[in-house]
């Protein structure tokens, strides 16, 4: 639980950006377990070897104090400590480019100062997982539960119109909330989805079964739903699946 000391700030937090800034400086972004996203300046990180060394990096939980700028502009972080990190995934190249790319996805859909409850833990709980195989199935339920925390709440069980059983081939339109039945779809310009690729997405298939063909039709039409849903207000967001599969 985040604590206020005096004028400082202390809670958990995942790093989702990095950049440098002058000689020894680093602009973090951070998903903080109670503040959201929050945006600081990490002074003389880049040669600091007391401070920082070791806990300044991607899919790991570190405990950070930090000091908000009364005028609104960066905060200031003063401590960071790791307390948890996820060995097994940052060891394995394939399970790291998952994650990276999860990390990728909060850093562009989440803006500076936006607090969404449970966005913290969804992805802390997904690298738990993750080691634990089912890397597919993993995927598709964080990029799913992360639109349903940004407030879309897509339903592929059921038509978004008439609210009937979805018994074959259909149309996505995330504009309306999800699918629709081919009696309640009159203009067929949404993106065609298979039944099979339908039932992953309402979680009606077995995670074990979850096969490379289906992944990738299923991971494509969510791709389709961030472009649908948050391009007009993120803008251009890149929402590429892993290359490595």
């Amino acid at each position: 639980m985040a604590t206020q000391v005096r004028e400082l700030v202390r809670d958990r937090a995942f790093l989702i950006r990095s950049t440098d800034y002058g000689d020894d400086h680093l602009i973090l972004s951070l998903l903080t377990s109670e503040h959201g996203r929050v945006e600081l300046i990490a002074r003389s990180a880049k040669k600091s070897l007391k401070r920082f060394v070791g806990s300044l990096d991607f899919l790991q939980v570190m405990e950070c104090e930090f000091k908000p700028n009364p005028h609104g502009g960066l905060a200031t972080l003063t401590q960071c400590h790791v307390q948890e990190v996820f060995e097994e995934v940052r060891e394995d190249y394939s399970l790291s480019i998952f994650a990276l790319q999860w990390t990728k996805l909060l850093s562009q859909a989440v803006q500076q100062g936006q607090n969404v409850s449970g966005l913290f833990m969804l992805l802390r709980d997904n690298l738990a997982c993750l080691r634990l195989g089912e890397i597919f199935f993993r995927d598709l339920s964080f990029r799913y539960h992360l639109l349903s925390l940004l407030g879309y709440h897509l339903d592929f069980a059921l038509c978004a119109r008439c609210r009937e059983n979805i018994g074959g081939n259909c149309r996505l339109y995330p504009e309306d909330g999800g699918v629709l039945c081919g009696d309640c779809d009159a203009s067929h310009r949404g993106f065609e989805l298979e039944i099979q690729v339908v039932k992953l997405l309402s979680g009606d298939v077995p995670s074990q079964s979850v096969e490379k063909t289906s992944y990738d039709k299923a991971l494509h039409s969510l791709q389709k739903c961030f472009q649908s849903l948050l391009g007009i207000e993120f803008g251009d967001i890149d929402f590429n699946f892993p290359s490595m599969l």
